[in-house]
């Protein structure tokens, strides 16, 4: 990774789904810049 890079994860589970944001900052470490989750209506398989 270099410095500056900017990573990005996602999580879609049944319930929800989660985000994060972060970037390598000068130390070679993941920084957080931002994170937000969203709960989903729940659909049902017809």
């Amino acid at each position: 990774m270099a410095i500056g890079d900017v990573i990005v994860g996602i999580d879609i589970g049944a319930s929800k789904v989660s985000l994060v944001i972060g970037e390598v900052n000068n130390f070679n470490q993941i920084e957080v810049i931002c994170t937000s989750s969203h709960k989903c209506r729940r659909n049902s398989k017809r």
